[in-house]
């Protein structure tokens, strides 16, 4: 009886620390890519937001402050390609593509986020919502021109 539970001790000890090792490397692998993705930023800037966009391709997008009240979505792939798009060149704002998703589709009764995303060429809102039949419908509207992109539905 003592044997077994030596033994039991012995491979939860091995299991907790094989956890701890894999909690550990996936945080430092994600702040590595942090700082890789910053390491691009213009040295002049000053990061305001960070968001992650997983589309065709994975994005960092970062909301700058370039000069004094100049600010700038910027934008870097996960090859390391960066693409930037100026506030003052906004057709739709955040607060704007979310007035416009509660007008064209009344059915969503949650949105829960909205962030800068990217499709193709296209700077784009994506606004993830949720509808009565508890499906996630993901919107894509262009930040150039505030017309529709597309839409995606997530059902259980």
């Amino acid at each position: 009886m003592k044997k077994w539970i030596i033994i039991g001790t012995g491979i939860l000890l091995i299991v907790l620390w094989q956890a701890i090792d894999i909690y550990s490397t996936v945080q430092a692998d994600r702040q590595d890519g942090l700082n890789r993705y910053m390491q691009l930023i213009p040295e002049s800037a000053v990061v305001q937001e960070t968001f992650r966009y997983h589309g065709e391709k994975r994005f960092m997008v970062f909301n700058l402050e370039i000069e004094d009240s100049v600010y700038a979505y910027f934008y870097v792939s996960e090859d390391g390609d960066t693409y930037t798009l100026n506030h003052d060149e906004l057709v739709l704002t955040s607060s704007e593509a979310m007035e416009k998703v509660r007008q064209e589709f009344s059915e969503l009764t949650v949105i829960h986020r909205i962030t800068p995303a990217i499709s193709g060429q296209d700077f784009t809102w994506e606004i993830v919502a949720q509808d009565s039949g508890e499906d996630y419908q993901y919107l894509y509207y262009s930040m150039t021109d505030g017309e529709f992109q597309k839409r995606f539905t997530l059902s259980n």
